[in-house]
């Protein structure tokens, strides 16, 4: 039985062995008859291998190329877009910073530039020397865009400095005070000497001096009435270039009608420079401003700025130690232009009595505003 089995299993292992040699032939032989196509097939997957290859990179080179190309494009256009803007701003910055910031009412330390939106400008040279310094009609007139508003023709512009120094002159006589020849004398808020230019009298052997935060005023004053005076351009920080107790007398005619928070600063920076016994002469809205602008003028301008704050706030049936309001442009932009402000009388007396003594308080002395004349205690 074993041995049938043996041979059994001998027999089958050679049929299987026979068959897997005939197989190996089988498929040698076919490789080998095809072994061409195999080459070709080989040949074809190399070829097919270069061709991606190639194509592969050509297109990364051209896609490279292109979006190179596309940056550069565009940070040209992106470059040339942002000039543009920066152009635009750089030309329109001037006018707007002036506006924002040294027409703006609560900003201080500020002044008004000559020729605020030039990148350059110049001084010319003065050759000529006046004569009849003490004229004041004789001296000279200054272009009309300098005259505040306060006149259309020349000599309404005159008249109207005459009439408020008259008036200022009065008052200070009333009070046995006479502008003297020797004397040291400053206007704050002088603009073009409209008021300045009715003491060229006294000026002329005096120490005369005019300040203003508008430098074309000054620049002009500088060019055409000095000598006789003296004038430089200050800011809206109340100090002023000076020793303590250096002028006989102070004056500012509608200044601190304009002045709102810093009103307090100012008056103590004037009563520093002014000499014991000096006199201080300023002239402010008040109640009286209020009540006569109605009466004699409902339709001027001032009349309709405090009509629409009264709308709003009721201040004109409120009682009030000061109030101010910012005067606003008529365009649609509705900058700031600068601050109003209206005091009560008796508000001013006791905030000032420790410092001062109050002279004299006229009312309409300098047109519906009123003047009042401290002496420095």
């Amino acid at each position: 039985m074993k041995k049938y089995l043996r041979s059994i299993i001998k027999k089958f292992v050679a049929i299987g062995l026979t068959e897997y040699i005939e197989n190996q032939r089988l498929v040698a032989k076919e490789v080998e008859e095809n072994k061409a196509i195999i080459a070709e097939i080989a040949r074809q997957n190399e070829d097919s291998h270069k061709v991606i290859t190639e194509y592969a990179e050509k297109m990364n080179a051209d896609s490279y190329k292109s979006i190179t190309e596309y940056a550069e494009k565009m940070n040209a256009d992106c470059y040339k877009a942002i000039a543009e803007i920066y152009e635009k701003v750089m030309k329109e910055l001037p006018s707007t910073t002036w506006s924002l910031i040294s027409e703006h009412t609560h900003l201080s330390g500020k002044f008004f530039p000559y020729k605020s939106q030039a990148s350059f400008y110049h001084v010319p040279k003065q050759h000529n020397l006046m004569e009849n310094l003490g004229d004041p009609v004789a001296l000279p007139i200054p272009p009309k865009h300098l005259w505040e508003g306060y006149a259309e023709t020349e000599d309404g512009y005159l008249d109207t400095g005459r009439v408020h120094v008259t008036r200022m002159v009065e008052i200070l006589s009333q009070d046995n005070f006479q502008i003297q020849s020797d004397f040291r004398v400053m206007e704050l808020g002088c603009a073009a000497a409209r008021m300045l230019r009715w003491l060229a009298d006294k000026a002329v052997s005096g120490e005369f001096w005019g300040v203003d935060i508008c430098a074309e005023h000054i620049i002009w004053c500088q060019q055409n009435l000095s000598p006789p005076f003296h004038f430089f351009t200050t800011t809206t920080e109340p100090h002023l270039p000076f020793p303590d107790a250096y002028f006989d007398f102070v004056y500012a005619g509608s200044v601190f009608s304009h002045i709102s928070e810093l009103a307090d600063f100012w008056f103590l920076e004037l009563r520093r420079v002014l000499k014991n016994g000096g006199r201080l002469y300023v002239t402010i809205h008040d109640r009286n401003t209020i009540d006569r602008l109605f009466e004699t003028n409902p339709t001027f301008f001032l009349s309709e700025e405090l009509s629409k704050v009264d709308k709003e706030t009721k201040i004109l049936s409120t009682e009030f130690d000061m109030f101010a309001f910012a005067m606003f442009s008529n365009d649609e932009k509705r900058n700031p232009k600068g601050a109003m402000v209206f005091y009560d009388i008796d508000y001013l007396k006791r905030k000032f009595q420790d410092i001062f003594t109050i002279k004299s308080i006229t009312q309409e002395a300098y047109g519906l505003q009123t003047a009042l004349l401290f002496e420095k205690k």
